[in-house]
C-alpha cells in the first residue's frame, strides 16, 4: 500500500461475468500488506467488509461504481508494480519456492455461476 495513513485495503477487480475478485488486506508492521480473511470471487453485491475506515483499489471500482460506497477512497488504476511483488517474495514469503502455487477462484471460466 503506497499510501502511509491506509491501514486496510479492499481490492476490487473485474472478473468478467458479472463477478469480482475482492480481498481486504491490513498494513502489516513492516508496511506490506496481509491478507484479512480470504480472497473471494462473486456478484458486486455480494463484497462484504468489517466496519472501520477504508481506502479501495482495483479496476472493479470503475466498473461497479456503487462498490465506492463501501470505502472512504478509491483508486481504479492502483495496481501492484514488480517493485511491490518482488519486495513481498523477498519479505513477505515463508513458503519456500516449491510449495507455491497458484489460487484459482474461479475453476471454470467458460459458464457463468448459476443462479
Amino acid at each position: 500500500m503506497s499510501h502511509p495513513e491506509a491501514e486496510r485495503l479492499l481490492t476490487v477487480n473485474d472478473a468478467r461475468m458479472q463477478e469480482v475478485y475482492w480481498a481486504c488486506f491490513a498494513r502489516s508492521a513492516s508496511g506490506l500488506a496481509s491478507l484479512l480473511g480470504s480472497e473471494h470471487v462473486g456478484p458486486p453485491d455480494q463484497v462484504l467488509i468489517k466496519s472501520g475506515p477504508l481506502a479501495g483499489a482495483g479496476r472493479g471500482f470503475h466498473i461497479y461504481p456503487q462498490l465506492r460506497e463501501l470505502v472512504s477512497e478509491s483508486h481504479d488504476n492502483f495496481l501492484p508494480r514488480a517493485v511491490e511483488i518482488a519486495r513481498l517474495a523477498v519479505e513477505g514469503s515463508k513458503l519456500p519456492a516449491e510449495r507455491a502455487i497458484p489460487v484459482y477462484l474461479r475453476d471454470d471460466v467458460a459458464r457463468p455461476p448459476s443462479s
